[in-house]
């Protein structure tokens, strides 16, 4: 059976829940075990239902946000920005993409990173313990620059950046 067939487009105000779902749902996926059950649980949700809120509201202005959809439900998703970081290298970066565990390696995550950034120079924080998402990086010309931090947003996610 193949995938069904994945749209791109821009998220509207009735996402915000949607993509608060999804959200949720990709990081308890990639980050279980990394991450404390206090990001990843229940009470995780509002938290991105607040950022998704705030994402929807500036898109277009500061923030480019895009969503994947299969079948009328949203399975992935993108933000890119311009950076805010005093020792940033690129003047735009890559700032999330996540797809559902279950669409992996139907195109979408390629799709949501062509529409994001095209073949632009721009750099992008993953958790440095993510072998999948480095070599999809890799794939698309992203470099580990060297550079590490601890990601206080996350409460201690180990982040490398890559640059193109």
């Amino acid at each position: 059976m193949s995938a069904p067939p994945i749209t791109l487009r821009r998220p509207e105000p009735t996402d915000v829940e949607p993509l608060a779902d999804v959200h949720l749902r990709c990081w308890q996926e990639t980050y279980t075990g990394q991450l404390p059950d206090a990001f990843l649980g229940d009470t995780a949700w509002e938290s991105r239902r607040r950022t998704w809120q705030a994402i929807v509201d500036n898109h277009g202005q500061d923030m480019f946000p895009w969503v994947a959809e299969a079948d009328d439900h949203i399975i992935g998703f993108s933000m890119t920005a311009h950076p805010q970081e005093k020792d940033d290298v690129r003047d735009f970066q890559l700032f999330m993409l996540y797809v559902l565990k279950e669409f992996h390696g139907t195109g979408a995550g390629q799709e949501l990173l062509d529409a994001s950034l095209d073949d632009q120079p721009s750099q992008l924080w993953m958790a440095k313990d993510n072998p999948r998402a480095r070599r999809f990086y890799e794939k698309n010309g992203f470099e580990a620059d060297g550079a590490e931090r601890i990601d206080s947003a996350s409460n201690g996610l180990k982040t490398i950046r890559m640059v193109r």
